[in-house]
Parts: C-alpha cells; structure tokens; sequence
C-alpha cells in the first residue's frame, strides 16, 4: 500500500546497510517485476534509473535513493491482468494490433486506478498479451518495444501524453540496468515490461484520436535536451532522456518527434 512506502524504504536501508546494493537490487528485482505497473511504472524507472547511477559511483546519497525506489515500487506493487509470459508466435506490431481496447470513456484520476478497473473484464486480455513471441535478444527486444512504443505515442498521445508515454520511458529504464542484474532476470523483465505497455495501450486508446506521423524532419538531438528542460514538466524531460539514449544506439527520426512533441504538450 502506498501509505506504507516509509516503512518500506526503512526495511530496505536496513538491508543496504547490511548487503552490497547489487546483492539487494538482485533480490528484490524478481520479488517486485510481476508488479511492474506500480505507481505507473514510476516504480521500476526509479530505481532503475538509482541503480544506473550507483553503478557509475557509489556514494550514500545514491543507496538511499535506491531503497526509496524500491519502497515506492514495493508499497505500490501493482499486477495487471493475464500472465506476463510472451509465448506466441506474433511479432510486435501485429500483438499490439491485436490488443483489445478497453470500454470508454477514460475517466480522470490516476493511471493505476484505470489499469485496475478497465482490464478486469478484458477477458481477451491475457491471451492477447500472450501471443507475442518471445524476443531472442533482449536489450534488442526491449529498444523494439520502447521505439515502437514511441512511434505510439506520436499517433495516440496528444490528448492524454503522460499515459502513453510511461510505456517508453519504463522500457529505457529498465534497459539500462538489466547489466547489473543476473542474466536470468532478463527475459522475466521484458515480459512484465511489454505486459504493462500492453495494458497501458488497451487501457487508454479508446479516448485517443490517431493522427499520422510526423513527414517533416525533426529538430536535432542536440536541441532537445535543454528544449525538455526548459518545459519544466518532468514527464517532459523523462520521455526525452529516454528517446535520446534509444536514438543513440537506432537513429529513427520518430525518437527524436516523440520528444519534441513531449515538449510541445506539457510545456
């Protein structure tokens, strides 16, 4: 429960204080990964993004912020609907196709309350997420699902951006720390992954207008950073992190739309 998270981040300073941060992160990332809907995903990204950083260099500063992320995501644990388990033969686009939709319209209120309610009586759902083939690499698994993901949020994501874009965001987080975890986590974390992105796709698409991708060129990458800053809105500036380290590695203009319309939408 989220009331809990200080008890949760207490626990877990404890356990740092006692253990090496890898040994902590490698045991309660496979306790905490079915409930990668927590918070929004906010969960993973958090401490995710803690890890990274602990693994650039350690200081205390950066322990405690990794036992504040995995608090959150604990004390938020959230498991949607169907097994997370990729075991079809589809590819990603034609599994996305096939997602149901779930009945509108989308009411305010938070994303995991959506999540919660909508995809309950999805009885296509689980089989839906189901059919997508497992990936036979991962961190080349995980940057197909995040750009495609973010190609989705150039079609569906004016009206509602900070819905659609956690299923990029959570993706590129989690990407990055998959090195630091035991190899065997891996498959397991892109299943939970591509399971909430799918759930976040049928939960808010039925509100969303689809408009056609961007044919202009978009504005260097070497803008976009202090445009995502500027905006203030950390949404904003996550969803551009993440497009611009995928750009990096898979230079598809698409990447570098998707952030620049973040901006433009929660400026």
């Amino acid at each position: 429960m989220p009331r809990r998270v200080t008890d949760w981040e207490l626990y877990l300073r404890d356990q740092l204080a006692g253990d090496s941060w890898q040994h902590v992160l490698a045991r309660w990332w496979p306790r905490l990964v079915p409930g990668t809907a927590a918070a929004a995903t906010h969960g993973i990204i958090r401490t995710s993004h803690a890890a990274r950083s602990l693994a650039a260099a350690e200081t205390s500063e950066r322990v405690s912020e990794l036992a504040r992320g995995l608090a959150y995501w604990a004390a938020s644990y959230l498991e949607v609907p169907g097994s997370p388990r990729t075991a079809g033969h589809l590819d990603l686009e034609a599994a996305i196709g096939g997602l149901p939709i779930a009945a509108g319209p989308v009411p305010p209120g938070l994303i995991t309350t959506r999540l919660r309610t909508s995809l309950a009586g999805e009885a296509g759902f689980p089989a839906a997420v189901s059919a997508l083939r497992p990936p036979s690499d991962i961190p080349a698994g995980l940057l197909e699902l995040a750009t495609t993901f973010a190609r989705i949020f150039l079609i569906y994501g004016r009206t509602q951006p900070i819905d659609f874009l956690h299923a990029v965001t959570a993706p590129v987080a989690a990407r990055s720390v998959l090195p630091l975890l035991p190899a065997g986590l891996a498959r397991p974390s892109y299943d939970a992954l591509w399971h909430v992105c799918a759930a976040l796709y049928s939960a808010f698409a039925v509100d969303a207008v689809p408009e056609p991708l961007p044919a202009t060129e978009p504005p260097p990458a070497s803008m976009l950073a202090d445009h995502a800053i500027g905006t203030g809105d950390v949404h904003a500036i996550k969803l551009t992190e993440a497009c611009l380290r995928l750009h990096s590695e898979s230079p598809d203009p698409m990447l570098l739309h998707a952030a620049a319309r973040a901006c433009q939408l929660l400026s």
